[in-house]
């Protein structure tokens, strides 16, 4: 069975367009968004009036990864850093800890993987829950293999318990939305927290499965740490699985780290609705426009091409976190 390419490329439209309108209010206040936009819809539909959307250093390392899995079917946690070497853009707002990493990669003098690095607090972040949506589309088949290469893959650049367990939860996530018609929080919980290895993850998946309406969201906290934004972004896809509108203008109503929360909700929504969720936002405007839609659709149709399995036997999407 192939990975869908309609879930994959609405994957991550999703990452890119949630990542490229978080931007425009990252580090705000859910009080200061209100007070500038009146609420968060407002402020959606403002963002996307900007004649070019801009993608971060996050959705930059995303497609990274996205053209790695075009050309291999496991992950190689060096070869994968060369990918984001190759692919780094210092004009991209790199945060200080990629900046670090990727000249640690350059330097041929040092030898040492990332990982050997006294890491900063950069490695608590969501940034490799924002990318691993896509791998777990690709390995929707294979749950063993799935949660093995989501760590490798969020481990070589957060190197944190915490941040691979978030990274892990978002690409089984990912997977499972592409397979049902329906999403609650309960039934993020019921999909995440047996075998959960990390208990600061576990506390958040069982705190998000709580959360029933917009309002409680904020009880998940906003900061930068995995275990608040991606554990909001979870809370954000699941009420509103069937809108990328309203998924990522919840994300935004957060303040906070509205970029990665918005980049997760809103690739989850892509992978459960596919590319349509496409239909009403500005393609032409996001980077440099046809050129760079045309660069992401043949990304996502080699990575397709490349991931073709045969259903393991007697799997169960509800049995990816037994890790």
């Amino acid at each position: 069975m192939a990975a869908d390419y309609d879930n994959c490329l609405g994957c991550i439209l999703g990452i890119l367009f949630g990542d490229a309108i978080g931007a425009y209010y990252d580090g705000l206040s859910p009080k200061q968004i209100k007070e500038q936009f009146t609420d968060a819809a407002t402020a959606y539909n403002d963002s996307l009036k900007s004649p070019r959307l801009r993608i971060s250093d996050n959705a930059r390392m995303m497609l990274s990864l996205v053209r790695y899995l075009g050309d291999h079917e496991t992950i190689n946690p060096k070869e994968l850093m060369r990918y984001f070497a190759e692919d780094y853009d210092s004009s991209r707002s790199f945060g200080r800890g990629s900046r670090s990493m990727l000249d640690h990669f350059f330097d041929p003098a040092d030898k040492q993987i990332v990982a050997m690095l006294d890491l900063p607090d950069w490695a608590y972040s969501s940034g490799a829950a924002v990318r691993n949506g896509p791998l777990g589309l690709c390995l929707m088949d294979h749950p063993y293999r799935l949660r093995q290469e989501a760590k490798i893959a969020a481990y070589i650049t957060h190197p944190n318990s915490t941040a691979v367990a978030a990274a892990v939860s978002v690409a089984v996530t990912a997977s499972f939305a592409a397979s049902v018609t329906d999403v609650s929080p309960m039934d993020l919980r019921d999909l995440l927290l047996p075998g959960c290895p990390d208990e600061t993850f576990q506390y958040r998946i069982f705190r998000l499965s709580q959360v029933t309406r917009n309002k409680h969201l904020k009880e998940l906290g906003n900061r930068t740490v995995a275990y608040e934004s991606t554990a909001a972004a979870l809370a954000c896809f699941a009420l509103h699985s069937c809108s990328f509108r309203d998924a990522v203008s919840t994300a935004i109503s957060l303040g906070g780290d509205t970029i990665s929360i918005a980049a997760i909700a809103g690739g989850l929504v892509g992978a459960h609705l596919g590319a349509c969720i496409a239909d009403d936002l500005p393609l032409d405007n996001l980077e440099d426009g046809q050129g760079f839609m045309d660069h992401v659709r043949y990304l996502t149709q080699r990575m397709v091409d490349n991931h073709v399995f045969v259903e393991e036997p007697n799997s169960s999407r509800r049995q990816f976190y037994s890790f």
